[in-house]
């Protein structure tokens, strides 16, 4: 009898792991993913740092992860409008912050920041 119970009670136990594991199907939106370093880098300045172009600020700067040369690339864009030595201090302070984290994170040794400024053509339709 107690053989019988215990077979009972081992099924019942892989039942219900079957069943919770079924229940448990994740979608492709929920997916686990480990970013890279660079990705995790570029997102972190972008949320930090990112500014959008608009009417009350004649500059764009973007950070995107350059995988192949292990960088960090400040993209920036200016209207003619724009004092260029905003643009130029923004992209220094952006550049110490990038420099504070990878120090924090040990990977100051490997990571190349760079800049790609540009001024952003005006077409006058």
């Amino acid at each position: 009898m107690a053989k019988r119970n215990y077979v009972v009670a081992l099924a019942m136990c892989l039942i219900g792991v079957f069943v919770t594991h079924a229940q448990r199907r994740v979608t492709e939106g929920a997916m686990p993913y480990t970013p890279t370093r660079l990705e995790w880098l570029a997102l972190s300045m972008e949320a930090q740092l990112g500014q959008r172009l608009s009417p009350e600020d004649p500059y764009s700067v973007s950070f995107v992860e350059l995988d192949s040369e292990n960088t960090i690339l400040i993209y920036a864009r200016y209207l003619p409008t724009l004092d260029r030595r905003i643009l130029n201090t923004r992209i220094e302070n952006a550049k110490e912050v990038i420099r504070l984290a990878a120090q924090a994170k040990g990977w100051s040794s490997w990571l190349k920041i760079r800049e790609d400024v540009k001024m952003q053509e005006v077409n006058p339709n």
